[in-house]
């Protein structure tokens, strides 16, 4: 019953292989992009709010080029105890003649809590 079950699971996992997918934004400056670089720099800035955006368009010389565009934006919760910051972020990914286009959204939430002096 069990190698049944393992090969049904098998069976409707492959049928899901279509729909499956593997790409990854890539960004020259990447360090101007900070919640794309990494989530938990939500709400780690010198401010209150935060919105970044970057853009890139590469290969052109091949014809229809790769662009990428991400936006982002990040605020801290001050209602909230400790350094908590919360987030957004949209990515828009379109890869040249292949046609492949992603688009994400996504959120982001930091927290960081101070133990105390040693």
């Amino acid at each position: 019953m069990v190698k049944y079950r393992i090969a049904i699971a098998l069976f409707l996992s492959l049928l899901q292989a279509n729909y499956l997918r593997a790409q990854d934004i890539h960004f020259s400056v990447f360090d101007m992009s900070p919640l794309t670089l990494n989530p938990a720099q939500t709400g780690n800035m010198l401010g209150d709010r935060r919105f970044s955006n970057s853009y890139r368009n590469q290969w052109k010389s091949i014809g229809k080029p790769l662009q990428t565009f991400a936006a982002a934006y990040d605020q801290r919760l001050y209602f909230l105890p400790g350094n908590v910051g919360a987030g957004i972020i949209f990515i828009n990914d379109q890869s040249g003649g292949i046609d492949l286009t992603e688009n994400k959204i996504m959120l982001s939430a930091a927290a960081k809590f101070y133990k105390g002096v040693n």
